[in-house]
């Protein structure tokens, strides 16, 4: 869809995004500085061991709190491993998991391994690790590339907004400065957290180092009927 530009709404910000409060930014830089996948299995693995070492330690302790992360960064390492280290390093995650939560029960029946946290982290590893899913987003943006090659303002809505990996490309394509707005919508979140919100942080900062204008948007709708006409208005676009 082809927009015209315009001021922003009230609530945006210009090269950032909208309605980010000062606790969810920094909710999102921290989040940035922990969305980093390392694939050197020997790197991994030596992490991976010192991760596993540690983790009886808190847990007799019982500094649950630094176990329970212990036990998703081992989850995470173990992914990038292959063969036995890997099973035996789930195993053990999944027993320290239930050795945590036998001392500090939680509300729900989710185990430790199916946070949403290591679910994004996860989601990161595979998006790196397949070719697949990057053919498909090179193949969408090179057809948006195409039907705007001549504009210099984009609207994107996303109506699956995860990790918004593949709009790093879009705006970096060759050419002028490109004005970039990029509408997300997603599920909500089981541990309720604004993850819309800190993936906009975080391509707002890419934004700005890279010297482009971007604003973002979030709705949160299990589906699309539970959208209202007016949020869809509230872009601050013509269409």
């Amino acid at each position: 869809m082809r927009t015209c530009s315009s001021s922003s709404s009230p609530g945006e910000i210009a090269s950032g995004v909208t309605g980010l409060s000062t606790e969810n930014a920094s909710l999102a830089k921290s989040t940035t500085g922990l969305l980093v996948v390392v694939v050197d299995t020997q790197v991994t693995g030596i992490r991976l061991v010192h991760a596993r070492l540690a983790c009886p330690e808190v847990v007799q302790q019982e500094n649950f709190k630094a176990a329970n992360a212990l036990v998703k960064q081992i989850s995470m390492l173990a992914a990038a491993q292959g063969g036995p280290m890997r099973k035996v390093a789930g195993y053990f995650a999944e027993a320290i998991a239930r050795r945590i939560y036998c001392h500090c029960p939680r509300p729900s029946d989710r185990t430790a391994l199916d946070s949403p946290a290591l679910d994004d982290l996860l989601h990161v590893h595979f998006y790196k690790s397949c070719p697949n899913l990057k053919f498909a987003h090179f193949t969408a943006n090179q057809a948006i590339l195409e039907a705007f090659a001549s504009c210099r303002r984009v609207h994107v809505i996303d109506f699956g907004l995860r990790q918004g990996m593949q709009w790093p490309t879009l705006a970096l394509r060759p050419g002028e400065p490109l004005s970039f707005h990029l509408t997300g919508i997603g599920p909500p979140q089981a541990d309720h957290s604004n993850a819309l919100q800190q993936v906009g942080w975080k391509l707002a900062v890419l934004a700005k180092n890279i010297g482009i204008e971007f604003h973002f948007r979030g709705f949160v709708a299990a589906s699309l009927a539970n959208l209202e006409p007016p949020d869809a208005a509230q872009t601050g676009e013509r269409q």
